[in-house]
């Protein structure tokens, strides 16, 4: 794990050293004593103006918010599966839309992962009207073969996680959105982040 440090969009500074995986804060302070231990010797200013922080932890899904306009890396099954840029979107400008009259998948192997690891899986999804529903879930990454999945019913778009952890050999998963019968359902911003 890194840490990097950016002024006006440049980078000035990484470490990896003494970045723990236990919870971390942020603290913005007047006192500046430069950029890796680096003392600076300049003018500073009597003020501090910070137009925004940000802080990201990587995810190891592929085109999560299908903002490519394609469904590449994902496959799909059953037909009906498509990007869509329509009022269907819960952010950006593209969402993954399920429709038809029998089941029909979109999915994605996820590699890179490691063994013997915790990670979280979610997803953004709602369906058109009610009494359908849509499934976001994880499969493919234990030696049981074991498939987790949560069910969304919701008009509007509800957040789903789940939780599972790699066998001890595994390296990837298959996560998918599935929908199980007639409807039409629509799914955005996907993300898989070890835990």
């Amino acid at each position: 794990m890194s840490i990097f440090f950016y002024v006006d969009g440049v980078e000035k500074w990484r470490t990896s050293a003494a970045v723990s995986q236990r919870s971390e804060f942020m603290l913005l302070s007047m006192e500046i004593t430069g950029f890796g231990g680096n003392r600076y010797n300049g003018t500073y200013p009597d003020f501090l103006e910070v137009d925004y922080v940000r802080a990201y932890q990587k995810s190891h899904v592929s085109n999560p918010g299908f903002e490519n306009a394609a469904l590449s890396p994902w496959t799909s099954w059953g037909g009906g599966i498509s990007v869509v840029s329509d009022g269907n979107v819960l952010s950006g400008s593209k969402a993954i839309k399920a429709t038809g009259t029998s089941s029909t998948a979109a999915e994605q192997v996820v590699a890179g992962l490691k063994p013997n690891t915790t990670y979280v899986l979610g997803a953004y999804a709602k369906v058109s009207s009610s009494g359908q529903s849509i499934k976001i879930g994880v499969k493919n990454f234990d030696a049981a073969n074991t498939d987790l999945r949560n069910e969304i019913t919701s008009t509007t778009y509800t957040k789903s996680t789940l939780t599972f952890t790699t066998g001890a050999s595994n390296t990837s998963a298959t996560i998918y959105f599935f929908k199980p019968s007639s409807g039409t359902a629509f799914g955005d911003d996907f993300f898989l982040y070890e835990k």
